[in-house]
């Protein structure tokens, strides 16, 4: 791979932490349960996308 390919995976991942902690942090502040679930969801998924990710690199 190159450094560049390597530059733009470590940028994704970076952008896909910055989305989760977003989202932890946003989720602290809703009082409306379902909006609440919703982003619970999304931060979920968040997590699996970068576990697929990285599990990718792997590879």
């Amino acid at each position: 791979m190159s450094e560049k390919e390597l530059l733009y995976i470590e940028d994704t991942l970076s952008h896909l932490t910055n989305i989760n902690d977003f989202l932890k942090n946003y989720i602290i502040g809703v009082e409306d349960k379902n909006f609440k679930s919703s982003l619970e969801d999304l931060e979920d998924k968040t997590k699996d996308i970068y576990k697929k990710f990285y599990k990718l690199l792997e590879e």
